[in-house]
């Protein structure tokens, strides 16, 4: 099982603990007003807890779950790079590389 840190780390990257979704009301009528950029956006923020945790403890996940895992980091990492994107750890959120370069 999932420490309670680790647990905390799940629920903020979700979309609930995010903030995009209310937790009272419908769930599935509060996705379908969702953006398909708020809906990446959390997609990517859960992708990347989900890979510190498969580094931390692979133990609690199985072999097939740790290798999608690494998989759909490794694809994420490569849409990101070819479209100039980055993720900020710190906002959670993609940023442009090409920003950075005009602060140069």
């Amino acid at each position: 099982m999932f420490n309670q840190d680790q647990q905390n780390r799940l629920y903020n990257a979700s979309a609930l603990g995010g903030g995009e979704i209310n937790p009272k009301g419908s769930h599935a009528a509060q996705w379908t007003n969702l953006s398909a950029k708020d809906i990446k956006k959390i997609a990517r923020r859960s992708l990347q807890v989900q890979f510190e945790l498969v580094n931390e403890a692979p133990h609690l996940f199985s072999i097939q779950g740790v290798l999608d895992v690494k998989n759909e980091m490794r694809k994420a990492i490569k849409v990101e790079e070819k479209k100039g994107l980055k993720f900020d750890y710190k906002t959670k959120q993609l940023q442009s590389i090409f920003r950075n370069l005009k602060e140069i």
